[in-house]
């Protein structure tokens, strides 16, 4: 399941909700993090792998500060995008490499990350079991704008059904509720799983 959230001022509140009870913590929350903006690492120096929410808030909002009177082609001016996405109880839970690609695409779906030209800051943020949160400042480095794709929603929501039947998200068996009432399915190999 896919929400969009209204857009925000500022990245504090909506990575407060994202983050849960880690964003009160003050050591790093790296674990938290399932994929970013694929330049973070340039501008760092490597860093990053030790930041807080707070941090984490900062470096989504430095474009905000730095461009205060950007604004979208309809004059909104709350850059902070949020992008929930929840599995649902029939699909398996990813593992961490493949949350990443799921959020990598989505981005791209979304117009987020775009190769070649400017991109915006993204960050993922995985607290809890089956879902994660994409948030990012829709204004560049150069104060632009992003551009909202055409049919935004309709863009990720394909990618998510080709995300489902290419990870292979949907389970082959249900888990059963109890022991006696549990029918064997035979499962199908997960092309994915080390062997």
């Amino acid at each position: 399941m896919l929400r969009f959230w209204d857009g925000d001022l500022l990245a504090a509140g909506p990575l407060e909700e994202a983050f849960g009870d880690r964003a009160r913590e003050d050591g790093p929350i790296t674990r938290s993090i399932v994929a970013h903006w694929d330049r973070l690492g340039f501008y760092t120096g490597g860093e990053h792998e030790r930041w807080t929410a707070a941090q984490w808030a900062e470096f989504l909002d430095d474009p905000t500060h730095e461009w205060p009177f950007a604004a979208d082609e309809r004059g909104a001016r709350e850059p902070i995008f949020r992008l929930t996405i929840d599995l649902y109880r029939s699909q398996r839970e990813p593992r961490r490499a493949e949350w990443a690609q799921i959020v990598q695409r989505l981005a791209r779906a979304a117009g987020l990350a775009q190769t070649g030209g400017a991109a915006c800051r993204w960050v993922a943020v995985r607290s809890r079991p089956c879902s994660v949160d994409l948030l990012a400042n829709l204004i560049r480095l150069d104060g632009a704008w992003q551009p909202h794709p055409v049919h935004r929603h309709q863009h990720v929501g394909d990618e998510v059904c080709r995300i489902v039947a290419d990870l292979g998200l949907i389970r082959t068996t249900r888990p059963a509720r109890d022991a006696s009432q549990a029918v064997p399915v035979p499962a199908t190999p997960d092309p994915y799983r080390r062997r």
